[in-house]
């Protein structure tokens, strides 16, 4: 039957520890966008976030992006195990951040290269190894290739690689949300 490939894939994935890990940072980003949503934090959140972790914080923005306010002032994503998507779904995850959401990325990353995309049923290439490419100012790939030799790097790593956000940002001229996000909200 034509249906078997699809249903032993699935199967695989079920039992897949990385793909169970996804589905539930997945769950755990909305459940962190209540907790952001009901605590009042007048200069707004800076979130930081490595490999699943930056899937949470996705999500986080995902649930976000339907309030009245912007709660989340930048966000740094380090090593995302978060798929690249199109740019409309990167468009409307910025419109929950007032300032910007710094990607870096290292092309050395063998976790993300093999385990990210096998948790995915070989669907989705993670934004942790290669930049958004959103075309959205709010959006700033960084690649840390030079830097982050594999994927556990970041940490040691950590103020050289904000450094270079420093650096980027200041070639920013302006932190305009993305023009097909319809401007701040």
């Amino acid at each position: 039957p034509k249906f078997l490939p699809a249903a032993v894939l699935a199967s695989l994935l079920a039992r897949n520890p990385w793909h169970t890990a996804m589905v539930r940072a997945s769950m755990t980003g909305v459940l962190l966008a209540d907790l952001l949503a009901r605590t009042r934090q007048p200069s707004g959140f800076t979130l930081i976030g490595h490999s699943l972790g930056a899937r949470v914080i996705y999500y986080a923005l995902a649930a976000l992006q339907t309030k009245q306010r912007q709660i989340v002032r930048d966000v740094h994503l380090l090593g995302g195990a978060v798929g690249c998507g199109d740019a409309k779904e990167w468009h409307a995850v910025t419109s929950a951040v007032s300032g910007h959401v710094f990607n870096y990325f290292s092309e050395n990353d063998a976790v993300l290269k093999y385990a990210y995309r096998a948790g995915s049923g070989l669907t989705s290439i993670p934004i942790g190894i290669q930049p958004i490419g959103a075309a959205c100012e709010q959006v700033l790939d960084i690649d840390v290739s030079g830097l982050v030799s594999e994927h556990t790097a970041y940490k040691a790593r950590l103020s050289e690689i904000f450094s270079r956000a420093k650096v980027r940002r200041s070639k920013v001229t302006s932190p305009d949300t993305c023009p097909s996000s319809g401007g701040s909200r």
